[in-house]
Formats: structure tokens, sequence, C-alpha cells
């Protein structure tokens, strides 16, 4: 019965002696291990957000996940609409509805430029390379005919307007995860959004 004592006595600390050193050597890889609790676990939340966002964007580089996110804005915008032209936009219960439709395309459209702009893909500069129908108008010189009386087709991205120059406070370096933060949401007027197009 001793000896079976001993035995445990030496297997408890060989086992104490591992497990402290295991974890000395675990905190001296991984310094974050050495916060408190609280902490680490902030630390661990921010940069598991910031990862979701990294992924997030390189899913929306993808030109199926862009055309998958342009037409879910185009759905949520008819869905406006006929709430809209239905006279409902005040109505009680639709206008949380609403209120948060808006708030969906917005995050959707967020997402879309930060995938857009992870894939480098530019925004068309001719009405040609805008769609199909475009590129008919250009083959056929359609915007040769409209300038005689001084029109011009050019491709949404392209059209300018003078307020929306003076509006545009975005900052190129802000992260997706600054621009749809609530104080900046909260703020945001869509009416004045310089890159919000109702036809986008």
């Amino acid at each position: 019965l001793d000896t079976a004592k001993e035995n445990v006595a030496s297997a408890v600390d060989n086992l104490d002696s591992l497990a402290c050193e295991g974890l000395d050597q675990l905190t001296s890889k991984v310094p974050a291990l050495k916060e408190a609790t609280p902490e680490l676990l902030e630390t661990a939340k921010d940069t598991t957000v910031t990862y979701a966002e990294y992924a997030k964007e390189y899913v929306a580089s993808y030109s199926l996940a862009q055309i998958a996110l342009k037409l879910g804005d185009k759905g949520l915008q008819v869905v406006t609409d006929a709430l809209k032209l239905a006279g409902l936009e005040e109505s009680k219960h639709v206008k949380p509805v609403l209120t948060g439709i808006k708030t969906i395309r917005r995050h959707a459209r967020a997402v879309r430029r930060a995938g857009a702009k992870a894939a480098g893909i530019e925004p068309a500069k001719t009405i040609g390379e805008a769609s199909l129908l475009g590129a008919v108008a250009e083959i056929v010189g359609l915007n040769f005919f409209l300038s005689v009386v001084g029109l011009q087709l050019v491709p949404a991205n392209m059209q300018t307007n003078a307020k929306t120059a003076e509006l545009d406070t975005t900052i190129e370096e802000e992260t997706v995860e600054d621009k749809l933060s609530n104080d900046r949401i909260a703020s945001y007027v869509s009416d004045e959004d310089p890159d919000f197009v109702p036809g986008d």
C-alpha cells in the first residue's frame, strides 16, 4: 500500500511538473495567454471579427458572389419600391421592415464594393464595357448620332453630380468594419450617399 501511494505521488508530481513546463512553453510562444481572461476574450473576439471580414471580402471578390449580391440588392429594391407604391411605407408594421431592408442593402453594397476592390475590378470606362447592349450601341455608333443633339451614353458609374464631390467623406484606407460601425450607420443618410445609385 505504501509503495502504491509513493508511485501515485511521484506520478502526480511528474504530471504537475510536465503541465507547468508545458504551460510555461505555451505562454512563452503565445504571450496573449498571459493577459487577464476578459482581455484575452476581447483580443480573441477582435481577431475573429477581423478574419471574418477578410473572409467575407475574399468570398465577395468572386464574380459569382458579385452577381448574387447585385441580384439580392435588386430584389430588395423591388420589395422596397412595391411597399412604397402600395403606400405601406408609413405603416406601423412595415416601417421597421423597410429600415431593415435599407440596412441590409447598405451592408451588401459595402461588401460588394470591398469584394470588387479586392478582386481589382475596375468600373466600366466606356458604354461598351458596361453591358452587351452598350457594346452594340458602341459598335453602331449611337453616341455619334446622340452627340449631334448634345447627348452621350455613359456607364452609370461615370455619371457625375456636383453634390457628390462635396459629400464624399470616405477614406480609402478605411476597413469595411470601420465603414459599418454603429456610429457611422447611425449618422448615415442614404439620400446623400454619393455611391448609391437606385439602379445599382
